[in-house]
């Protein structure tokens, strides 16, 4: 599994879309930066009311909580059947090949909800592509991709 870093251009039509106060996910096409077969996956959380600081952490405990979702059979080969709940944002967070994140928000008054905010990430290269290993399980930080080795940051990730 890769370490996530941050990568501007993914901020940049994160933030361009956080913009648009629309409540669905960016089409796969307006997604793409600079990089030719550069996949983008994409996470979005709405929030009202409590600070933007404390609503970003929801808005990760709120994806990374579908965990509880996912069917163990999953890791090897994903697919959303047969999952009791949505594990779409969990698996694109903790998807092995994905190694870069940009993220944006908006902070709006919406239908009598003044502290209405969205936060958008895209993820590169994306993830959750169908009958695709979600991770690979073994040892952590044991088959590193080529041209990347432990992380000495965040041990048990490739770098």
């Amino acid at each position: 599994m890769r370490e996530l870093t941050w990568n501007a251009q993914l901020a940049e039509v994160a933030q361009a879309w956080a913009e648009q106060c629309t409540q669905g996910h960016d089409s796969y096409d307006n997604r793409k930066i600079c990089e030719p077969d550069y996949t983008v996956g994409q996470n979005i959380y709405f929030a009202w009311g409590h600070s933007p600081t404390q609503q970003l952490k929801e808005s990760i405990d709120a994806w990374y909580g579908e965990v509880k979702d996912m069917p163990k059979s999953t890791v090897n080969s994903f697919t959303s059947a047969g999952a009791p709940g949505v594990i779409g944002h969990y698996t694109q967070v903790v998807w092995a090949v994905t190694y870069e994140v940009g993220c944006g928000a908006i902070h709006y008054a919406n239908n009598g909800y003044p502290e209405s905010k969205i936060y958008v990430c895209n993820y590169g290269p994306a993830g959750n592509f169908l009958n695709q290993p979600v991770y690979e399980s073994g040892a952590a930080a044991s088959n590193c991709p080529a041209g990347t080795s432990a992380s000495t940051a965040y041990p048990g990730l490739c770098a």
